[in-house]
Order: structure tokens, then sequence, then C-alpha cells
């Protein structure tokens, strides 16, 4: 079981924790879509706005993108906007 937290607005427009059984990022994408629709479509503008984020596994930041297709396990997840280059 992974514990996803949004943080900030994110977590304040799709909810703050979400519990899940997922095996990676694009499951947990899917699965907030799902259940609160727009979510896909907040993270595309918000990148076109110039907010990023910033993704936290088991306490440890995601810094290459190619760590994004590995496997999750069961960890906590935390997700958190950012204006792009803070």
């Amino acid at each position: 079981m992974n514990t996803v937290h949004l943080v900030g607005d994110i977590g304040d427009k799709f909810g703050h924790e979400w519990n899940m059984n997922v095996s990676d990022y694009g499951e947990i994408v899917r699965l907030i879509d799902c259940q609160r629709e727009g979510f896909k479509q907040y993270l595309i503008e918000s990148e076109e706005n110039e907010i990023g984020f910033t993704i936290q596994r088991a306490g440890e930041y995601i810094n290459d993108e190619q760590e994004l297709l590995l496997n999750l396990n069961e960890e906590d997840i935390i997700i958190t906007a950012v204006p792009m280059g803070a």
C-alpha cells in the first residue's frame, strides 16, 4: 500500500492524502484523475504555466526522470508544486 501526499494547491484541489496499491507513477496519475476529474489536465496546465513538481519517494527526492520509470514498493510518495527556477 502506498500513501500519496499532495502538498499545497494540488492537495487543496484534489485531496491531500491518497492510499492506493500502485506499481508506478503513471498509475498514480491515472487513479487520481479517475477519481478527481481534471487532475491530469491540471498537471499539464501547471507545466505550461511554469509550475513544476518535486517528488519524494521514501523521503528521497527524485532527481532523475529515469527514476520515475522504476517500480514502486510500499512507500510514501510526496508530490509538491514549485515554481520553475525555484
